[in-house]
């Protein structure tokens, strides 16, 4: 049995992708809960106006100034010109993101499951693991404890959550220029400060960590 607290709070934690969680995900929730949690972490990492765009652009809606000028107020774009398709890139971007990371999950999933269990274990870590959601399917409230001498694992994780964490938008620029001194001013902090917290923090942690077992 589910109280209705702990569903609202799950939800809740799935749509702002905090990653807080009073049950455990893999023991507690069926598959169709799995699968619902999943969708609200993708609804919740994509922003809602992002993701309402997104629904009206598949049905063939047109989007309005007034939409616009939301849209790009919450993603922080200051043209309006292209916004739909920068939307939908947005879209491939992730979703090949999250199926590239899938792919070499399963590489670690498929020893010893099933293929459907194996594809799932896969597609709900990478999509978990780019919108920085903090669910898992580890089972016993473990989290990635069990994954620390693999580095496969630490490493994809890793290199998604940095993804979505650094934005579409600086991918792309990046890209687009393809010379770091021509990136726009936002994209330079972000990557430097990026940089710069991940590297000072691997830093400290070693330090003062070293002789911690």
């Amino acid at each position: 049995f589910t109280t209705p607290t702990d569903a609202l709070f799950t939800a809740t934690s799935a749509v702002c992708v905090t990653g807080l969680v009073v049950v455990d995900t893999a023991d507690h929730w069926s598959f169709f809960g799995q699968v619902v949690i999943l969708a609200l972490i993708q609804v919740g990492g994509f922003g809602f106006m992002t993701s309402a765009t997104l629904f009206l652009l598949a049905f063939g809606r047109r989007i309005g100034l007034r939409e616009k000028i939301l849209i790009s107020e919450s993603m922080g774009i200051t043209r309006l010109g292209g916004l739909g398709k920068i939307i939908v890139l947005m879209a491939i971007f992730a979703i090949l993101s999250e199926a590239i990371g899938a792919v070499c999950f399963y590489q670690h999933f498929s020893k010893g499951n099933p293929v459907g269990t194996s594809v799932w274990l896969s597609a709900f870590q990478a999509i978990s693991s780019l919108n920085n959601a903090g669910f898992d399917l580890s089972g016993s409230f473990q989290s990635l404890s069990n994954y620390h001498k693999d580095p496969l694992m630490l490493l994809v994780t890793a290199a998604l959550i940095i993804l979505g964490g650094i934005s579409f938008l600086v991918v792309a620029d990046l890209i687009k220029t393809r010379n770091l001194s021509r990136l726009s001013l936002d994209s330079k902090l972000v990557l430097s400060s990026t940089t710069l917290l991940l590297a000072l923090g691997m830093v400290v942690i070693l330090l003062t960590e070293f002789n911690n077992n």
